[in-house]
């Protein structure tokens, strides 16, 4: 994409609400991993294999993190995170 729609791409990564490659915004793939989340509401801890934008989208829910700071978190192949509830979220990195 970066070679055949390098402004759409720059767009998508600095505009949260953009959706310019004809997919999903990071606002409305936040807005679904809320969701998500919401509907853990007992004690426990959760497993889910993911891509690195809905690992920024999770943790800009759990610590309530404006949509245009999540591009700034690296987040690495094969990055492990705990998601623990017991009445709130915990994020341990692995």
């Amino acid at each position: 994409m970066q070679r055949e729609q390098p402004d759409a791409l720059a767009q998508w990564l600095s505009d949260p609400y953009s959706a310019s490659h004809g997919g999903e915004s990071l606002a409305q793939l936040s807005e679904r991993v809320a969701a998500w989340l919401a509907a853990f509401n007992s004690p426990g801890s959760t497993l889910a294999v993911t891509h690195p934008q809905v690992i920024r989208a999770v943790l800009g829910q759990l610590l309530d993190c404006p949509l245009a700071a999540l591009q700034r978190i690296d987040v690495l192949p094969l990055a492990k995170l705990q998601l623990s509830f017991n009445g709130q979220w915990r994020v341990r990195l692995l």
